[in-house]
């Protein structure tokens, strides 16, 4: 089986209240990392996992309603911390992108070489939404690349798979390294990646 190399980066992080997320958890300000995945695939290159938060999260909620977003989220992010700054953007060949969640697809603008991916539910959900509500389910439309819509391509393309614990998946390069699976409850058409390394699996979610 293909393995990739692995490598957990982040690029800024937000607040929320912990009874948002966990039930039953305090009604106080949690720390949440924008946590992004870097791959090395020995014949695809580099992929990413998610992008983290860029700067452009504070341009496109400087204005109401968007500014609502930003207040609820509390988002830092420096500018060394991007992932343009972690990761040469001329290698990077592939992006998938697990939901539309801003500290997700922050750093797409970045990275205009890349192939992006991500699930055709999220793809709906993007068509569905007007750009001035969108903030409301976390999606900034400003933050996404002008032809994303156009040529991002989507897991539901590739090779089908089942895995008996994930259920059905979809191997996105057909080699076995890079599996991902629906992961309902968070976002409309969120998927995590079973990723197989060296040292075994890893699931990123």
């Amino acid at each position: 089986m293909t393995t990739v190399q692995l490598r957990i980066r982040t690029s800024g992080h937000c607040f929320a209240s912990g009874h948002h997320v966990i039930q039953g958890s305090p009604r106080k300000p949690v720390r949440f990392e924008a946590t992004w995945a870097e791959m090395v695939h020995p014949t695809e290159g580099v992929v990413l996992f998610d992008c983290g938060y860029t700067r452009r999260f504070h341009e496109a909620t400087r204005s109401f309603p968007q500014s609502i977003y930003a207040s609820l989220t509390k988002v830092t992010i420096r500018e060394e911390e991007e992932a343009r700054r972690q990761v040469d953007p001329d290698t990077v060949r592939h992006v998938l992108i697990s939901h539309l969640h801003g500290d997700h697809v922050g750093g797409l603008r970045d990275f205009p070489k890349a192939t992006c991916w991500t699930s055709n539910a999220c793809l709906v959900l993007f068509d569905a939404l007007p750009q001035w509500r969108s903030w409301a389910r976390g999606v900034l439309k400003e933050m996404f690349p002008d032809d994303w819509r156009e040529t991002c391509q989507t897991f539901e393309s590739t090779s089908p798979v089942h895995h008996p614990e994930l259920g059905m998946g979809h191997d996105v390069f057909g080699d076995g390294s890079v599996l991902v699976f629906p992961l309902p409850g968070h976002a409309k058409g969120q998927h995590g990646a079973l990723v197989q390394t060296e040292d075994g699996p890893v699931f990123l979610a």
